[in-house]
């Protein structure tokens, strides 16, 4: 199903877990959860596809306990792909279309990591919702060679 965001025709082309671990030996109920979210773009010029790329882990005093990366790749339509502000070496993705990649990406990581940890004593760790504003802040441009 195609959808259209910031006139840019797109859908999701693959999903995947790209690591997904638990190591009950660096959990303690004792001590307080932190929650580390990385996001990374990446571009497959050749196939117009854009991926976004997140992690999360959970941890106790730098020790990691659930660690889960996904990474959601989106097929941009032609047209689209055409119409994106372009310079003879950069293509430039808008920062809107970003943060609506990342919610897609973050909602699906928070499934997958749900399904990994239900029934397990770790299913009490859901991914939070997250001010992917704070994490997104500009437009991204990349190298088209």
């Amino acid at each position: 199903m195609t959808q259209v965001i910031n006139n840019i025709q797109f859908q999701i082309q693959h999903i995947k877990t790209d690591q997904f671990a638990i190591i009950e030996d660096h959990f303690s109920s004792k001590l307080t959860v932190e929650l580390l979210t990385k996001i990374e773009f990446k571009l497959d010029l050749s196939k117009k596809l854009i991926g976004t790329f997140m992690t999360f882990e959970f941890h106790q005093k730098s020790k990691v306990f659930i660690k889960i990366a996904c990474s959601c790749h989106f097929q941009i339509e032609n047209t689209s792909w055409e119409s994106l502000k372009k310079t003879a070496t950069l293509l430039s993705i808008p920062k809107s279309f970003l943060l609506h990649l990342a919610t897609i990406t973050t909602g699906t990581s928070r499934g997958i990591l749900s399904c990994k940890i239900e029934g397990t004593p770790f299913s009490s760790f859901i991914i939070p919702t997250i001010d992917l504003t704070k994490m997104v802040l500009s437009d991204a441009e990349f190298a088209l060679n």
